[in-house]
């Protein structure tokens, strides 16, 4: 079967798995602000270049 063909039901009734969804799984904890140096590190290594 090809990927495209590939829907969440047909691989949960295939494989025989169960689908359990979380709500609020994070919801209790507080966001934290990223470090200084770690948007440094991101910005400097994110960058796209057009070539």
């Amino acid at each position: 079967m090809a990927y495209s063909n590939f829907t969440l039901e047909t691989v949960l009734s295939t494989f025989q798995l169960e689908k359990i969804e979380s709500i609020g799984l994070f919801s209790e904890i507080d966001p934290v602000a990223p470090r200084p140096h770690f948007k440094a590190e991101l910005a400097e290594k994110s960058t796209l270049r057009a070539w």
